[in-house]
């Protein structure tokens, strides 16, 4: 393998999982800004509501976004399983 095919490979491989975690890391940074513009004016300061509101927020996002991120997945392995005759020398 060359090094443009693997800086390809690697480039792709590191965008898909971009792509997968996006929304996850996105539902967790919004949660995290409404408990605490929430939380201020009523002083809360316990931590542990932050946590449980953004683990079941992710969760929910994990479980919404699996299925599109799997497809995604197995379709790079695909194309990479399919070309690597071409890689190798």
């Amino acid at each position: 393998m060359d090094a443009a095919r693997a800086v390809w490979l690697v480039r792709h491989a590191l965008l898909l999982s971009l792509q997968i975690a996006a929304p996850a890391l996105a539902a967790a940074a919004a949660v995290g800004l409404v408990v605490a513009a929430v939380g201020v004016p009523l002083r809360l300061q316990d931590a542990g509501v932050t946590t449980v509101a953004r683990l079941v927020a992710v969760a929910l996002v994990v479980v919404a976004t699996f299925g599109a991120g799997a497809q995604a997945a197995a379709g790079f392995a695909r194309h990479v399983w399919s070309s690597m005759g071409q890689w190798v020398r």
